[in-house]
């Protein structure tokens, strides 16, 4: 498990030529974020490319198939992501000739799950509701009796 203090971002396909020359980059830069990676090392990809960061406390390799809901969804939860860089995809144009399933599979597929997954952990968490909460000084929200937002003008007097 990470530092809880800082964000930890999920990371596809680090081990191919793109997020390979990423990590090592984004991990000097910016300390105060962790890196989950998940890649299915195909052919593409080569965790030698990677040896620099195995040792780094912030960053944590993980084999798996973007496809795989069930273990996106764990390392959603398990590492409380706050964001996602996706360099996973199927991206050699002969191999899409001989098998375009898998092309669509994981670029396609793949990329619905991630998002799909990143949307239900970010947005579907419930939310706490204020009755009343400031846009700017003319300007106000309030919820109405069937639970929507509604704008409404603020007048000087109700300052």
């Amino acid at each position: 498990m990470f530092d809880n203090n800082r964000k930890t971002i999920l990371v596809t396909g680090c081990a191919g030529f793109i997020g390979s020359n990423f990590v090592p980059y984004f991990l000097e830069k910016y300390s105060k974020y962790n890196i989950v990676n998940l890649d299915l090392l195909t052919y593409a990809g080569n965790l030698d490319n990677l040896k620099e960061c195995e040792n780094n406390p912030r960053y944590k390799f993980i084999k798996g198939d973007i496809c795989n809901r069930e273990l996106v969804e764990f390392i959603f939860n398990e590492y409380d992501i706050q964001g996602v860089i996706h360099f996973a995809a199927e991206s050699h144009v002969d191999n899409s000739i001989k098998n375009p399933a898998v092309f669509v599979q994981t670029n396609v597929t793949g990329t619905f799950t991630l998002v799909d997954v990143a949307y239900k952990h970010w947005m579907e968490k419930p939310f706490v509701y204020k009755e009343r909460f400031l846009v700017d000084s003319s300007h106000s929200f309030r919820m109405t009796d069937s639970g929507h937002p509604e704008l409404s003008s603020r007048h000087p007097e109700q300052s």
